[in-house]
């Protein structure tokens, strides 16, 4: 934050730093803790607080580097009435117009609250790829309105769930936002699985979530499955064969061998996987480790 109350902003100017500052420490936990692997652990997002906290000057040059950083950028914008009109008599416009002016509007921003976007500024959100959170349970305490979330998921938006914060929120419980967001569905609105082919893709998305974190069980499963299926083909072609010594149906032999042959890679996959799997949990872990415990104050 650098917009204090001394320049018209909302902090007491004690808890506010100066441009420059602000910018050189982000630069600096960007450099030394950002990881952009998509699996990482540990990663930054620059976050200038909201419209009433931070100058124009500010928002510009952290959208810069952003983008140089390849990070992501989040702040809270048009969450309360308020805030709409601290813009049009500060900056001369709306939040997401100030937003857009500021370089902000892409799909590397997302958004806490959005609760007075209008249906233009939905349109526009989508177009840009930038995302929303909903804060349900603090912009019910607050009063300050609500989310047109089925409008922006039916524009495309993608749209997730936040607490916004203890102070404003009483809690910072996500389970509690599930509930307020989705116990109660509004009228005139159908769920977004409504479909086989929905569901087919949750269950997609859960097995490859699966595979990626135990890849030993499910190729082991597939090479329990494969096995049993070669088994059963080879026993009738293995006992004819001891009786007789003929090969009758030689193209069921050949099934059955390559499902038994399908079975030992399967396994040896699994195997392989597992063995990267946790060597990359393990130098993750290290790396965590190896960042040091912060300086106690005196």
């Amino acid at each position: 934050m650098n917009l204090s109350q001394r320049d018209g902003g909302l902090p007491p100017d004690t808890v506010v730093q100066d441009e420059d500052t602000i910018l050189a420490d982000s630069e600096r936990l960007i450099a030394r803790y950002h990881d952009g692997a998509p699996d990482a652990m540990v990663q930054i997002a620059l976050a200038p607080c909201s419209p009433f906290t931070v100058t124009r000057s500010l928002m510009t040059a952290t959208a810069a580097l952003a983008e140089r950083t390849s990070v992501r950028l989040h702040t809270h914008l048009a969450e309360t009435a308020d805030e709409v009109a601290f813009c049009l008599a500060k900056f001369g416009c709306r939040p997401l117009d100030y937003l857009e002016q500021a370089g902000w509007l892409t799909d590397r921003t997302w958004l806490a609250h959005g609760v007075h976007f209008d249906a233009g500024e939905i349109g526009r959100l989508a177009k840009a790829g930038t995302c929303v959170s909903h804060c349900a349970c603090s912009n019910q305490i607050l009063a300050s309105g609500t989310c047109r979330v089925c409008e922006m998921e039916q524009a495309g938006m993608r749209v997730g769930l936040g607490v916004d914060g203890s102070a404003s929120n009483n809690a910072s419980n996500m389970m509690q936002e599930v509930r307020a967001a989705y116990r109660n569905r509004a009228a005139g609105t159908t769920s977004k699985l409504s479909t086989f082919k929905d569901g087919a893709r949750i269950l997609r998305a859960i097995l490859a979530l699966i595979q990626h974190e135990r890849p030993l069980q499910v190729f082991s499963l597939m090479a329990v499955g494969l096995a049993v299926a070669g088994t059963s083909l080879g026993m009738p072609v293995l006992a004819e064969y001891l009786q007789t010594g003929l090969v009758p149906r030689l193209p069921t032999a050949l099934l059955s061998t390559g499902f038994v042959l399908l079975s030992s890679l399967s396994l040896i996959c699994g195997l392989i996987l597992d063995a990267i799997s946790r060597s990359r949990k393990e130098n993750k872990r290290l790396a965590y480790l190896a960042i040091p415990a912060p300086v106690a104050c005196e």
